[in-house]
């Protein structure tokens, strides 16, 4: 059980690392305007929204494993702000790329 318990401490440091830098990207995204390439902007802003969506599951797969060894779960709120923060990017690209089409 030590190795499981290493192996999901550096799992939740790493994803902790991975939220950073979804934050990061998220706001990059005020970068991106008129000039930007519409398919390609909207591909990428999709992309990140799946990658939050597969995040919000992998962090409640970390807690379910961190309660098997009594630990305390950890909460993301990162990831509801993240989602709220990327909602009206997605909308706008998605609209810009359907009309572009």
């Amino acid at each position: 059980t030590i190795q499981f318990q290493e192996q999901l401490q550096s799992d939740r440091e790493r994803f902790g690392e991975q939220l950073e830098a979804w934050e990061a990207e998220a706001k990059t995204l005020t970068a991106f305007n008129a000039n930007s390439n519409v398919e390609e902007t909207s591909a990428h802003v999709t992309e990140l929204k799946e990658q939050l969506e597969a995040a919000k599951q992998q962090g409640a797969l970390y807690n379910s494993r961190a309660v098997l060894f009594g630990w305390e779960q950890i909460e993301y709120p990162q990831l509801a702000e993240l989602e709220k923060a990327l909602e009206p990017h997605a909308n706008l690209w998605r609209i810009a790329a359907a009309f572009s089409r």
